[in-house]
This record gives C-alpha cells, structure tokens and sequence, in this order.
C-alpha cells in the first residue's frame, strides 16, 4: 500500500527492479546526486508524480517505463537511458540542454503531444528515441545536435512540422 516516496539522502542509489510492477506508489520525490538503476520503477502505472526529477543526471533503462507519469522535465546535462519512458503515459516531456536521448527512450508513447526543448539546445537523439509516438506534434528539432538516431521518429503519424536548422545527419 506504499503511495509515497519521499528520498532525503544524495547517496541513495535505487537499484534495477526495485519498485517494478508497484501500482500503487503515486508520488516520488528524489534530491540531487540519486542514481536510479534500470526497471527501478517499471510497471508502475500508478505514478503520477516525480519531484526534482530535474536534479538526476543518468536515467536507467526502462527506469520508468510503462508508468502512469503524463508529464516530466528533465535537467540540463540528462543522460535518459534506453526505453527509460517506454511505454509510459507521458504527454508532455521538457528536456534540458545537453541531454542524451536514448535508443527507444520515448518509443510508443502513445499519448506524447509535446517535447519542449532547451532554449541553449545540444540535445543528442539516438535510434528510435520517439518510435511510433503516433500523437506527438510539437518538437523544435532545430535545438538538436547535428544528428537524428535511425528510425528518431518512426510512426510519428501527427508530426506536421520539423525546423531541421542544425540538422546535417539523418538516419534510416
């Protein structure tokens, strides 16, 4: 019946599968210097709350995956790990400059609309990062580096626009 997380110690390190499958956890707060392991909140479709999410830096894979969140931001520096929002019930995702995008970090979304970009840009997209993302419409690609991952936005049926201004790289 565990509905709240609240972290106090920068030393904590969540490990893989930690809270997987935990549908009743609603609200995590972390502190700056955490380190979150891969599948730590996995299948956790009750979450619907991560405070200062923005002070970790390297999100492990599938760390919330398939989870109830409809919204995040992420801080500057971000490294967000392969399938880290996989599947989940985001509909809004801010990132922060130099952030790292994953292989599949975002894929099947299916409710994604908007990801808001940093103003300062050098976000890295890698292979599948929005995969069949079938609802997003908004992305400023123009603040990515000079390289979209293979298949970056395959199955992204409702994008209408993409300001390639710094592009000079797409994959398959």
């Amino acid at each position: 019946n565990l509905t709240n997380i609240i972290f106090t110690n920068p030393e904590t390190v969540i490990e893989d599968f930690a809270f997987t499958n935990c549908s009743t956890i609603r609200s995590v707060t972390f502190v700056e210097g955490m380190t979150i392991k891969n599948h730590a909140f996995n299948f956790a479709k009750g979450l619907e709350e991560v405070i200062n999410l923005d002070k970790i830096k390297n999100l492990g894979q599938y760390s919330f995956a398939n989870s109830g969140l409809t919204y995040v931001v992420l801080g500057d520096d971000t490294n967000i790990e392969e399938g880290a929002f996989y599947g989940s019930s985001l509909i809004n995702v801010t990132l922060g400059k130099n952030s790292v995008v994953g292989f599949g970090a975002f894929q099947k979304c299916e409710k994604l609309v908007t990801v808001n970009m940093p103003e300062e840009g050098n976000v890295q997209i890698n292979q599948s990062a929005f995969a069949n993302d079938t609802l997003l419409k908004n992305i400023d690609l123009s603040k990515t580096t000079d390289t979209l991952g293979n298949e970056a936005f395959y199955g992204c049926l409702s994008l209408q626009t993409a300001n390639l201004t710094n592009v000079k790289y797409i994959g398959d």
